[in-house]
């Protein structure tokens, strides 16, 4: 959801959180040979990084680029014709070519690795640097990036919404909450988005999905992204209720007997708390059980009171 500049819209977007274990895993061997006709290295260390790109019709990562792998290192001599470095690395699944990142000098840190060349086959494997001008970082041909780097940690994949079905309504100013189905299964959760505004007033309407999320795996082939699907092979949202007041810019907390010791194991409980409603701000706090943490009971209303200073309470401790 959000709010283009023009009007509310229901679009969703997804972007993974780029994980090193995704990353390919390289390794190296230096060799000799004169036919090669290689620009002799000058003496010194090189570093080395490759990461794996995307189509951009890619369905997880459309357009980006895994984070890079870990640094490997060579201490080289010089003028040596014919000297070559070899790297080999994993294949990541669905890749569209490859970066390799090197220092462009010999003695350079970490932080001076830069994009120095494109494998664009993504079944490769192999690379061979003999040690040509490089690109320095420029590969303004491709997809325009100049001063290319490795991705930071923690960095996320490309915004999409090419593989996520869009909300039955258009919302600005919903809110939004998390949880999982079973407390020993981190791989399958449900979205529910409450409340918004679409024009006025603020929306009582509320929708969930379930999604299901199959971890990366290392195959004898290649190594299997993380991808998802919807359970049941959902193509839409599911009508979650009505809330019992309108609301907009509200706050949507989802807890389980870890944050509220009453709930019985498996079980969710949701509160959405303040907002902006046809009738101005309202603090209220709505909370429905999520019976089996799929369906759910109708939203209810705690106004004020000893439950909202407890609900409060509880909902000020981190949610897993």
């Amino acid at each position: 959801g959000g709010h283009d500049g023009a009007s509310a819209i229901g679009t969703v977007q997804r972007a993974n959180v780029l994980s090193p274990d995704d990353a390919p895993a390289v390794t190296l061997d230096v060799s000799v040979d004169a036919t090669r006709g290689t620009a002799p290295f000058v003496a010194g260390t090189y570093l080395y990084r490759v990461a794996a790109y995307f189509g951009d019709a890619d369905a997880i990562n459309p357009g980006g680029e895994s984070l890079g792998s870990e640094v490997v290192a060579v201490r080289l001599p010089a003028n040596i014709t014919g000297l070559h470095v070899a790297l080999s690395w994993t294949r990541i699944a669905d890749a569209a070519g490859y970066y390799v990142y090197r220092t462009p000098d010999a003695g350079g840190a970490i932080g001076d690795i830069a994009l120095y060349d494109r494998v664009t086959d993504g079944a490769a494997v192999t690379y061979v640097d003999q040690n040509f001008a490089g690109l320095r970082g420029n590969d303004t041909a491709f997809r325009g990036e100049t001063d290319k780097r490795p991705l930071l940690l923690g960095t996320l994949g490309r915004w999409s919404d090419t593989s996520v079905p869009a909300l039955t309504n258009a919302r600005h100013g919903a809110c939004a909450a998390t949880w999982r189905v079973s407390e020993s299964d981190a791989n399958d959760v449900v979205i529910v988005v409450a409340g918004g505004a679409n024009g006025a007033p603020a929306a009582t309407s509320s929708e969930s999905l379930r999604v299901q999320i199959a971890p990366a795996t290392q195959t004898a082939a290649a190594f299997t992204r993380e991808a998802h699907t919807f359970f049941g092979g959902a193509t839409s949202w599911t009508d979650a209720g009505t809330l019992p007041v309108a609301r907009s810019f509200c706050s949507l907390r989802a807890l389980d007997r870890f944050q509220y010791t009453q709930l019985a194991a498996d079980t969710v409980l949701l509160f959405i708390a303040s907002g902006a409603g046809s009738g101005g701000t309202n603090q209220a706090v709505q909370g429905r059980l999520a019976a089996g943490n799929t369906g759910v009971a109708s939203w209810t209303a705690h106004n004020g009171g000893s439950s909202f200073d407890a609900l409060s309470a509880i909902g000020s401790r981190p949610v897993r």
